[in-house]
């Protein structure tokens, strides 16, 4: 349901099929086929087409905004994730003397 749910929030968001599925990295008919499933099974439409157009319905306006926050929040846990990865770290145990002479002047490089 999840990759229905995104090629649908992206055709609600920009408006085109076309538009989604480049965004999306698929073919137009993949984006339609993910958006008439997701019709399927929560047995409601949510486009209707008017020829090269595409009109949400009712049910879809509906639900888009939540859909596109929702989607805004997944992107910023993401973010918050990858933001507290560990860095790289060397743990070293030496003589005082020897970090104070030697090491010190030397760790930038």
């Amino acid at each position: 349901m999840l990759p229905a749910l995104r090629a649908f929030e992206a055709v609600a968001r920009l408006g085109s099929v076309r538009a989604a599925a480049s965004e999306l990295h698929v073919t137009p008919a993949a984006v339609s086929q993910q958006v008439k499933a997701m019709e399927a099974d929560l047995g409601v439409q949510l486009i209707r087409r008017r020829g090269n157009a595409l009109e949400l319905t009712e049910a879809a306006r509906a639900g888009s905004d939540t859909l596109s926050a929702g989607f805004r929040l997944l992107v910023e846990a993401v973010r918050q994730f990858r933001d507290h990865r560990m860095s790289p770290q060397i743990r070293l145990s030496v003589d005082p003397t020897l970090a104070a002479s030697w090491l010190i002047a030397r760790l930038p490089r």
